[in-house]
């Protein structure tokens, strides 16, 4: 069990008031990056408060909810921009309304265990899962809009012109090309710079080992979150490079594209790389058009996905036999995930609509030893099965209604600067969509890039409506 020390709770709280410096020192757009992208590089991982009536608050919530505050006590006229609850935001109202059918469809509790774990021998612990009251919807629209409404709205708060999306592009190439030393460094020695820095590994030391080598983390929970996160400073190189704009005067975007794809390769992230394969070419050799219809094509294969799984369209079979023609090891763990997602996809049929709710009601147990056999590797069944079919909807037009809505404007977008702006961010976001398909989401990244993506398509709509 980690228990984070004195230190890593001190600079947990001391962001609170460093992100009120960074708002009353600095335009809203340079702090709001600050607060939002550095507190994710910086802040130690696992350190979390759980005050009354709010969720847990973990780095990655606190970031969201300093950059929520401090947009709307320092911009104002972006904060109207933004539509709070309104226009694609609309997702949380539909979130909000569900979480009433789940917590009242879910009045009953279940006891596992208790059985003899041999014949004389002592009896398994016995496990009850509680019931969900009919006001825990509140709790639950509460929580939601602080894991998913703060950043959404964060995003389209910090991009809302083209010369935001472009500062915001060249700061966050930025900022990876700064982590690719110490990512670096630990594919050589290991991931050790939590623990140097905060006194304990933010994950299991074994699952950064892979091979004869090790998975680089940094200051994040996971290697594959750091790629991930790189995975995205990558795409706004590559994108900047288009635009012939520089990192900064004295980094070359090509140069930039070059480290961190140089990183990306030594980190041992298989599926990263291969997004990297496919988005790179196609943001540097293709029109901006072909590029949102890459990102509609993996937004349409995102949202068909719960159906496709749960009808058996989905060629599960056919992916693990190419792939362990290749590695018989990552076939493997792909077999074991498509396997719990079935094992969770069959327990969620029993409340199709509107899911289990959360207190671990949503996961499979053994009904002798009372053990948990889930394993939830997706982030598409965590709310697939907490919400049920029609809850879920909204998670899913939280991240791949800005890609549709990109499809349908781009066909207006005259300015190229504009274009090439628009294909990266499309394309990123729906990258960014695909992947919490077979792999939890460990950063709020992906959250606030689908609001980046809606902030500028909302400057885009305004722009071309003028004209």
């Amino acid at each position: 069990m980690v228990n984070p020390g004195p230190f890593a709770y001190l600079v947990f709280f001391l962001w609170i008031p460093i992100s009120a410096l960074m708002f009353a020192q600095n335009q809203p757009r340079r702090a709001g990056f600050i607060v939002l992208v550095i507190g994710t590089m910086t802040l130690p991982e696992l350190v979390a408060i759980d005050p009354p009536i709010l969720p847990p608050i973990n780095k990655h919530v606190l970031v969201c909810t300093c950059a929520f505050l401090g947009f709307f006590f320092t911009a104002r006229t972006r904060f109207e921009r933004m539509r709070l609850l309104r226009g694609v935001q609309l997702y949380f109202v539909i979130m909000a309304v569900c979480n009433v059918g789940t917590a009242m469809t879910n009045p009953e509790s279940f006891v596992f265990g208790g059985k003899l774990a041999w014949e004389g021998g002592p009896r398994f612990p016995v496990v009850v899962v509680p019931p969900l009251k009919n006001t825990e919807f509140i709790a639950m629209t509460i929580e939601d809009s602080f894991r998913y409404l703060l950043p959404f709205a964060a995003g389209q708060l910090l991009v809302q012109s083209r010369e935001d999306a472009i500062a915001f592009l060249k700061a966050y190439a930025l900022a990876c090309v700064i982590y690719v030393p110490f990512m670096l460094w630990e594919g050589l020695m290991s991931p050790q710079l939590h623990r140097i820095v905060y006194g304990y590994h933010s994950l299991d030391f074994g699952h950064n080992i892979r091979g004869d080598g090790f998975k680089p983390v940094v200051l994040t929970a996971s290697g594959l979150g750091l790629a991930m996160f790189e995975f995205v400073g990558l795409t706004a190189a590559v994108g900047l490079h288009r635009l012939r704009q520089p990192i900064r005067p004295w980094l070359s975007a090509g140069l930039g594209a070059a480290v961190i794809f140089f990183a990306l390769s030594l980190s041992r992230n298989v599926g990263v790389m291969i997004y990297a394969g496919v988005a790179v070419p196609m943001l540097l050799m293709t029109g901006v058009r072909t590029q949102v219809r890459l990102a509609l094509a993996l937004a349409v294969v995102f949202v068909t996905f719960p159906i496709s799984r749960a009808k058996d369209w989905f060629p599960a079979d056919d992916i693990i036999a190419y792939v362990e023609a290749r590695s018989p090891e990552r076939a493997q763990s792909l077999g074991m995930r498509f396997f719990n997602e079935e094992l969770l996809i069959e327990h969620t049929q029993q409340k199709p609509y509107w899911g289990w709710g959360s207190f671990g009601r949503n996961r499979k147990y053994d009904p002798d030893s009372g053990k948990d056999i889930s394993v939830t590797d997706g982030e598409w069944g965590i709310h697939y099965s907490v919400r049920g079919g029609v809850g879920v909807v909204s998670w899913f037009w939280m991240m791949a209604l800005p890609v549709f809505w990109a499809s349908r404007l781009v066909k207006r977008v005259t300015h190229r600067e504009d274009l090439l702006v628009l294909g990266v961010l499309a394309l990123t976001a729906a990258v960014n969509a695909v992947d919490l398909l077979p792999n939890s989401s460990f950063t709020m990244i992906p959250s606030v890039y689908s609001g980046i993506l809606a902030g500028y398509l909302q400057y885009l709509a305004r722009e071309y409506r003028k004209r």
